[in-house]
């Protein structure tokens, strides 16, 4: 079992501050990142034959990725579980300890500074909590995957899911609220301003919130001719920014005639007529009996971007819209996908019961 704790908020990438090990709820580790090198768990990590467990990994898994430079292969996820054995799927680690062991875990070293040295006695017992008990859920959950039919639906979808590092989500100028009604003067100032700080962020690992916030980066947009001056009284702008990058954020402002960008809005979404939209409705119900009907939690299968997707698979004819899901999720999707072709598929209620009806179909 693997967890970490990490600092993001003060950083453009996360700090990794602590790495818990546990072999057995009697074995368990902490590795201090900030006295030895982690690299060299890389390689157990990526090794294929040693299953990991964590309790929703998916920032760990970033995180241990950006630290070691090796990805994590044959994961598994206690969180993820839980919705492939009729639970919800979002539940905490508190939670599922206590359904699991029947023990309540203190959450009182949640919001420490794990960066601070010396570790207390209280945030160890904390740290090491989190991974204690995994390799013991892990067990029970692969008897109760294996009862409710899933347990292959659930193997396919987490290795779906990590099967690789997942891209940055990357946060561009055209996010910036309001940004697509500005003249476009002030989109090049502001295009100008959010590179430079993107820049800055990157370069001295600062969260870009500790260079100059959004709602500062705008108002220095719409001033003409912004002052070393005028930056200190914008709420936002962090002195030791000024003094040090001040006059260089300025000189490009004062050029923004010479900013050679090519700025473009966001692609229009996809649009739907009203019978259409009724459509989408009726999938996402017939989404969410067919999750109750296996066992698996609504939210893994019924989102409204997946319906949407299905939907357009369905006015478009084009089953290649559905290629980049999981196989288990493949497979429904093509199901209801077929019967929608067909027209052959209703939903009726009686006895206080929606039922799933489609010709040729038991369910």
């Amino acid at each position: 079992a693997v967890d970490t704790e990490f600092i993001t908020g003060h950083y453009y990438h996360a700090k990794i501050a602590l790495v818990q090990i546990a072999l057995s709820a009697d074995e368990v580790f902490a590795i201090d990142p900030l006295a030895v090198d982690i690299r060299p768990l890389g390689d157990v990590l990526a090794n294929p034959n040693i299953v990991k467990i964590f309790h929703a990994g998916d920032q760990d898994l970033q995180f241990l990725f950006q630290e070691t430079g090796k990805w994590t292969y044959n994961i598994y996820d206690t969180q993820l579980a839980m919705g492939f054995i009729g639970e919800r799927s979002a539940q905490s680690l508190q939670k599922i300890v206590e359904k699991y062991i029947g023990i309540t875990l203190p959450k009182s070293a949640q919001q420490s500074d794990w960066l601070k040295r010396p570790i207390s006695n209280k945030q160890l017992e904390y740290a090491l909590n989190d991974v204690r008990f995994l390799p013991q859920i892990y067990e029970m959950q692969q008897a109760e995957l294996v009862a409710s039919g899933n347990l292959l639906r659930f193997t396919e979808d987490i290795q779906h899911r990590y099967a690789q590092p997942r891209a940055d989500k990357t946060y561009t100028v055209y996010q910036l609220s309001g940004f697509h009604k500005y003249p476009y003067p002030q989109k090049l100032k502001a295009d100008i301003a959010f590179t430079f700080r993107e820049e800055i962020a990157i370069k001295e690992n600062l969260h870009r919130v500790r260079i100059m916030t959004d709602e500062a980066l705008l108002r220095l947009t719409r001033i003409s001719n912004p002052t070393i001056q005028i930056l200190s009284t914008l709420h936002g702008i962090h002195e030791n920014f000024i003094k040090r990058h001040g006059q260089k954020l300025l000189k490009a402002l004062a050029n923004y005639h010479e900013h050679q960008v090519a700025l473009v809005e966001n692609k229009q979404e996809y649009t739907f007529f009203d019978n259409e939209l009724q459509l989408l409705d009726f999938i996402q119900l017939w989404l969410k009996l067919k999750a109750q009907s296996l066992a698996i939690a609504p939210q893994l299968l019924v989102t409204k971007s997946d319906a949407e997707i299905l939907l357009k698979t369905h006015i478009d004819k084009d089953e290649a819209y559905l290629q980049a899901f999981p196989k288990w999720k493949l497979e429904i999707y093509l199901d209801l996908y077929q019967h929608l072709q067909s027209g052959k598929l209703s939903i009726s209620f009686a006895d206080n019961n929606f039922q799933i009806k489609a010709k040729n179909a038991s369910s």
